[in-house]
């Protein structure tokens, strides 16, 4: 008798998530400008008429994109800092978590820094300014928090710092990105991070 495969129902909401999980991969391997809903419906099984069922505009793909990547960030964020006492041990979890996370989704930061999105339609801006702004204040609280302990220098301005430490993360993803021969990511990460932490909590300018 022969086999029969028999394939699963999804749900709307699981379909969803299969475009915006498609849409980010492709992103990683073909560019963000190069994306194309033909390319998600292929991917994931689908028509491109059922693409536009689920999102009636491609931006409203890119949109639930943004909002699957900052949801996603803030639960890495919380599993990367649970039961860590030490603020400035927490931020170093938090940063090693995120550069796990975008090499598991190298799609990510083609999404977030993308041009097109940046200087698009202004919706786009204020998704992507409110993701990375709510990502710098939690930082900057942490930071806050070593200050207030005395781990880091009463000279450190949180704020100041939670920019530097989102730079940094840009940083070795654009440069691997560029540099593909070159070290992988966590390899920079775990030169880079010590640099950052150093310059938090190395003698206190104001003594």
């Amino acid at each position: 008798m022969a086999a029969t495969t028999v394939r699963k129902r999804l749900s709307a909401k699981e379909r969803k998530e299969d475009v915006v999980m498609a849409a980010i991969a492709l992103a990683g391997t073909q560019g963000f400008d190069r994306v194309t809903t033909e390319g998600m419906a292929e991917r994931v099984g689908l028509t491109q008429a059922a693409i536009f069922r689920h999102f009636p505009t491609k931006d409203d793909v890119w949109i639930a994109v943004i909002g699957w990547i900052r949801t996603a960030i803030g639960r890495m964020l919380d599993e990367a800092e649970r039961g860590e006492a030490d603020p400035l041990r927490a931020v170093e979890k938090m940063f090693h978590a995120h550069v796990r996370f975008v090499q598991k989704h190298p799609g990510i930061p083609r999404v977030v820094f993308s041009e097109h999105l940046l200087t698009g339609k202004p919706v786009f801006r204020r998704l992507i300014g409110a993701m990375v702004d709510g990502y710098e204040k939690r930082i900057a609280a942490k930071i806050a928090e070593a200050k207030k302990r005395g781990l880091a220098a009463s000279s450190v301005e949180p704020k100041s710092a939670a920019v530097l430490y989102i730079a940094m993360v840009q940083g070795i993803v654009i440069r691997t990105t560029i540099f593909t021969e070159g070290p992988r990511l966590d390899d920079l990460a775990r030169h880079v991070f010590p640099l950052f932490r150093d310059s938090l909590s190395a003698g206190d300018k104001n003594k």
